[in-house]
């Protein structure tokens, strides 16, 4: 009965009084918690029964007002330790129609050029067709630089900033992917429906690409032309490489 003597139940540091009659904290939920032990009495303030106690921030023990618990805090350093590591591979690993002025050294590698620098690895197709834009040099180029993500580099026109490519409407009239799948035990025709991804705060746009034999001459109109992503990115996404595009003005390298 209130009133009666009872054990004092230490209160974590992480709770907090009710500051009005009726509403529920760690303090309470504690009482009910004393209550269910046998060698307890009943406390000389009767708590706010359980079915009354809110759902929200302030019942015993939800995480607003007590510390995160150790596992927490590891999970939470995991996972943004994770998604800077594939930012970095992001940011240092580029695909391109066009070499970098500046690196240390190049190297020649499943029909493409590969260079290397102190900021970056940039790869180049040797040229633009199936004999070096194709899922068996793609795959290969996947294993030997450990390919996680890439960023292409394409050029587009009119706009004269960076942009982040998020579709595109293939108007070349070239399919790198036709009749070189199945390979590897990747299916012969594979899902297109989510092939980009978002490049920060970069302004989002759609391109039509149409191939570097018509680039300059196309007049973009309303449009945003591209001169390669459209061929180039449906085959990284085919092997499985998380493909971030950005568009770029000129010949920036």
């Amino acid at each position: 009965m209130a009133g009666d003597s009872i054990t004092v139940v230490s209160v974590p540091l992480c709770s907090k009084s009710s500051p009005e009659p009726g509403t529920a904290s760690c303090h309470q939920s504690i009482y009910w918690l004393a209550l269910s032990r046998l060698s307890m009495t009943c406390p000389a303030q009767r708590p706010t029964p359980l079915s009354e106690l809110p759902t929200g921030s302030e019942g015993f023990p939800h995480n607003d007002h007590c510390p995160r618990r150790e596992a927490n805090n590891k999970m939470t350093v995991i996972i943004y330790f994770i998604i800077m590591l594939d930012y970095y591979d992001m940011k240092l690993v580029y695909y391109s129609l066009f070499p970098p002025d500046q690196f240390i050294r190049k190297e020649k590698t499943h029909n493409h050029s590969v260079y290397f620098s102190n900021e970056k690895i940039q790869v180049v197709p040797d040229d633009f067709s199936p004999e070096s834009l194709n899922p068996k040099s793609f795959l290969q180029l996947k294993t030997k630089l450990n390919l996680v993500s890439i960023m292409i580099l394409d050029r587009t026109k009119p706009l004269k900033e960076e942009v982040c490519i998020i579709d595109h409407v293939n108007r070349s009239g070239d399919n790198f992917l036709k009749s070189k799948t199945p390979i590897d035990g990747l299916p012969t025709f594979p899902d297109m429906s989510h092939v980009y991804n978002q490049i920060g705060k970069l302004k989002k746009v759609v391109v039509h690409t149409v191939g570097p034999t018509f680039f300059e001459s196309t007049n973009p109109n309303s449009l945003v032309i591209s001169e390669s992503v459209g061929i180039v990115a449906p085959i990284w996404h085919y092997v499985q490489v998380k493909v971030f595009a950005k568009g770029i003005y000129g010949d920036q390298r």
